[in-house]
């Protein structure tokens, strides 16, 4: 029995090994922290769970997480989609057939939300760049070679206007800026922003990105 002593107690060590890697991965997905920031699966204060939870509890109001893999928006009527932290060099210009399925989508009654993930840093970030995964500071960021200077970008030929896209910008009345933050250290201080509107929102908040929206219809 002393012989094969060393062996169980390998084989206790392997087991209680494994045994805390997978309870170190369920504590992970619980949590949710190995999802993107502002993802709906996040319990922890990056993500918007609580968010989700909490419009699902409001009478008359269901809600669904889209997991399809066919990216394409859904077909059933009286449906707000909200799209989470987007990129906000994605919405400058889209496909002619997004163009025309985002538009059909809100034909039939329905409403798209899109918030943008906050910016502190004045650099343009260039399409395959992941920037609601990053975990870097602006600063780190802004050393990565995927980034260029905020400058207007060399104009490309394209055959047709159909391969070109549409300006979502142009199309619905909007443009967007950058307005620098104040930093402190590696922190930004948010900027006080103050309801101009009739609105009934709050008279003033905090606002934590540096872009902002112009040229506004008056729609």
């Amino acid at each position: 029995m002393k012989k094969y002593f060393p062996l169980f107690l390998l084989l206790g060590c392997v087991a209680a090994f494994a045994f805390g890697l997978v309870r170190l991965f369920q504590l992970r997905f619980e949590v949710g922290d190995v999802y993107p920031a502002y993802s709906s699966l996040r319990s922890d204060p990056l993500g918007t769970m609580a968010f989700y939870e909490s419009l699902g509890k409001v009478p008359g109001i269901s809600t669904h997480r889209d997991f399809s893999t066919q990216n394409r928006l859904p077909e059933d009527p009286h449906t707000v989609y909200l799209q989470l932290a987007a990129a906000y060099y994605d919405w400058n210009w889209v496909p002619a057939d997004l163009s025309h399925e985002l538009e059909a989508f809100l034909a039939r009654g329905n409403r798209l939300v899109i918030t943008f993930f906050p910016r502190t840093w004045s650099y343009e970030f260039h399409y395959n760049d992941d920037e609601t995964n990053s975990v870097k500071s602006a600063k780190a960021r802004a050393k990565d070679e995927k980034m260029t200077p905020n400058k207007p970008a060399k104009k490309k030929k394209k055959t047709n206007d159909e391969n070109r896209g549409v300006a979502l910008t142009g199309r619905w009345g909007f443009g967007m800026d950058f307005i620098k933050l104040t930093q402190a250290g590696d922190v930004y201080e948010p900027a006080r922003v103050v309801n101009k509107t009739d609105l009934p929102l709050p008279r003033a908040l905090d606002w934590h990105s540096g872009l902002v929206f112009t040229n506004l219809d008056s729609a």
